[in-house]
C-alpha cells in the first residue's frame, strides 16, 4: 500500500516535470496550440498523480485490483501526455479540431494519435472507476487491513507473540476511512 502511494508519488512528479519541460519546447513543435496542451497534460497529470498517491492508503482494492488501478491509471496519464505531445510533433487534427487550425498530417499519423486518444478515453475512466469502488464507504468494513507482512504472520501463528507485538507497535497506525484510529495490542488480547 505504502509503495504503491510512494510510486504514484514519484510518477506524479516525474510527468509534472515532464509537462514543464514540454512547455520549455512548445514552440518548437509544428501546431504550437497542441504544444501548450500537452504541456498542460503533463502538468494537470502530475498533479492528479502527486494526489492520487498522497491519498492511495484510503483506497481499499484486493491485490489483484490495486495491481490493475495502479497501471491503468500510469498507462492513462502518460498516455495522455504522450498522445497529445506526438500530436502537437505531428500537426495532427485526430479528436482535436479546435486545436489543430486547419492543419493536418499523413492518415498514418492521424490514425495513431486517434487510437493513442481513444486508448485514453478508456483508461482514464475505468482507473477512475477502480479507485472511486476502492474509496467507497463500505470499502473498510470487512476489507483486509493492508500492514507489513510480519503483522500478518504474526497474527497466522498466536505462539509468535513477540514478532506479532514487534510488527504492532511499527504499524499501530490503522486508516478506516477519513477516521484515524490508534489500535494497541497487548500479549494477552494476541492470547486469548
Amino acid at each position: 500500500m505504502q509503495t504503491i502511494g510512494r510510486r504514484l508519488l514519484w510518477h506524479g512528479m516525474a510527468l509534472f516535470l515532464l509537462g514543464l519541460l514540454t512547455g520549455l519546447a512548445e514552440q518548437h513543435f509544428s501546431n504550437v496550440r497542441m504544444g501548450l496542451a500537452a504541456h498542460l497534460e503533463g502538468l494537470m497529470n502530475g498533479t492528479f498523480l502527486l494526489a492520487l498517491g498522497g491519498s492511495w492508503t484510503q483506497v481499499r482494492l484486493s491485490a489483484a485490483f490495486e495491481r490493475m488501478a495502479f497501471a491503468t491509471v500510469l498507462a492513462g496519464t502518460y498516455g495522455n501526455w504522450a498522445t497529445t505531445t506526438l500530436a502537437a510533433v505531428t500537426g495532427t487534427a485526430a479528436l482535436s479540431p479546435i486545436t489543430a487550425a486547419g492543419r493536418g498530417a499523413p492518415a498514418w499519423q492521424e490514425t495513431l494519435v486517434m487510437a493513442g486518444f481513444v486508448s485514453v478515453g478508456i483508461l482514464m475512466p475505468a482507473s477512475s472507476c477502480l479507485v472511486l469502488w476502492g474509496l467507497r464507504r463500505r470499502a473498510g468494513k470487512g476489507a483486509p487491513v493492508r500492514m507489513s507482512r510480519c503483522y500478518y504472520r504474526g497474527l497466522r501463528d498466536p505462539s509468535n507473540v513477540t514478532t506479532a507485538q514487534r510488527c504492532l507497535r511499527a504499524a499501530s497506525q490503522i486508516y478506516f476511512g477519513p477516521v484515524s484510529l490508534r489500535i494497541v495490542f497487548t500479549a494477552q488480547s494476541l492470547n486469548s
